[in-house]
């Protein structure tokens, strides 16, 4: 199967950019009260301002 080369999160948006802030990784997200795992990869990755 072809796997992409990235997966189009790998920079944040460039107004983002000025922005303070840090990528924060996790395993899984909880919405509705269930866990979603990634299917393709590890974890998921946010990024959040300060």
């Amino acid at each position: 199967m072809h796997k992409p080369e990235h997966d189009g999160a790998e920079q944040p948006q460039s107004d983002a950019l000025d922005k303070p802030g840090h990528w924060v990784y996790s395993r899984y997200i909880t919405r509705n009260g269930r866990r979603i795992y990634r299917k393709h990869g590890k974890c998921f990755r946010f990024w959040v301002e300060d």
